[in-house]
């Protein structure tokens, strides 16, 4: 019977941890940056919030750049919700109605980034306006999931 050198029993026992190891990272446990743009019906949207909601309920949100785009880093792997934010659009009668009239905003159930725009002026903003769904702003009602992998990746939402 031969026995194994200590020395090289050692080293083996090293590149099993270390793919081991690699194998976890590269596999469960990972994350993904996504970015992509967020129309309604092919127009992109100007405003608002991307929001991604994880099966174990952490969410992750991206405000929506003037070209629709957003981004969203270190999002876990596995299936998300998806939810988008439009502020509410505000216009001159509403800011200056009479006492007690209600300004509008976003819906109470709605889930906004903290410092984000809950409204935005109607009347200078009037050509980027789309309106999109009530729905959309819940990821229980949106019906908008994607499944995240590890790294970079795309997806685009589109409104309908």
């Amino acid at each position: 019977m031969h026995s194994v050198p200590y020395s090289f029993s050692r080293r083996l026992l090293g590149a099993v941890v270390v793919l081991g190891l690699s194998l976890t990272i590269s596999g469960c446990g990972a994350k993904g940056t996504i970015t992509g743009k967020v129309t309604m019906n092919g127009q992109p949207l100007h405003f608002g919030t991307v929001t991604f909601m994880t099966e174990s309920g952490l969410t992750f949100q991206s405000p929506i750049n003037d070209d629709g785009s957003y981004s969203l880093k270190d999002v876990p792997t596995g299936t998300v919700k998806i939810s988008v934010f439009e502020p509410a659009p505000v216009t001159q009668a509403s800011r200056s109605g009479p006492p007690g009239r209600a300004r509008m905003g976003p819906p109470p159930d709605a889930k906004l980034t903290p410092g984000a725009p809950t409204s935005f002026d109607l009347e200078a903003n009037k050509e980027k306006y789309v309106k999109i769904p009530d729905n959309v702003n819940d990821p229980d009602r949106s019906g908008l999931t994607y499944t995240v992998k590890g790294g970079a990746q795309e997806f685009n939402i589109d409104l309908k």
